[in-house]
This record gives structure tokens, C-alpha cells and sequence, in this order.
């Protein structure tokens, strides 16, 4: 019992990471567009 209840909050945790890399990539991604529009003008 208890070892299935680490499992799912191993998952849970490990999607809860996955958000937040996909939400920083694409923060990163939006800064450098900006940047390189900046440059362009």
C-alpha cells in the first residue's frame, strides 16, 4: 500500500515538473524572440 502511494505522488510530483520545465522553456523562448526583435528594429 504505502510503496503504491509514493508511486503515485512520484507521478504527480514528476508531472508537476514536466509543467514547469515546459512553462520556463517557453518563457525563455518568448524572451528571446522579443530580444531578437529589438535587435531587428
Amino acid at each position: 500500500e504505502s510503496s503504491n502511494l509514493l508511486l503515485v505522488s512520484f507521478n504527480k510530483r514528476d508531472d508537476i515538473l514536466l509543467k514547469i520545465v515546459r512553462l520556463c522553456s517557453l518563457l525563455t523562448k518568448t524572451l528571446a524572440d522579443h530580444r531578437s526583435r529589438r535587435a531587428g528594429e
